[in-house]
């Protein structure tokens, strides 16, 4: 099990996993619970090519576009 992205700074602590579907599958999220099993201080974030943010299984969906748009220097992440 592994995730794609970990991206840290003095407050938040996040994993991050990406995939090329326009769907998400109980499967895609297997590496990011197993990543909160080890590490419940992260945010698991699912990364992928849908059109609206989801919650599947209490992790954060988002699309990849809507994410990457919002991403600023210096500011959290979501």
């Amino acid at each position: 099990m592994e995730v794609d992205f970990i991206i840290e700074d003095e407050k938040e602590f996040y994993a991050l996993e990406i995939k090329s579907s326009d769907t998400v599958h109980s499967r895609d999220l297997r590496g990011l619970k197993e990543f909160k099993k080890d590490y419940p201080e992260s945010t698991p974030i699912l990364l992928y090519r849908g059109d609206h943010k989801i919650k599947v299984e209490g992790i954060s969906c988002i699309p990849i576009d809507q994410f990457l748009l919002q991403l600023k220097p210096n500011e959290q992440l979501i």
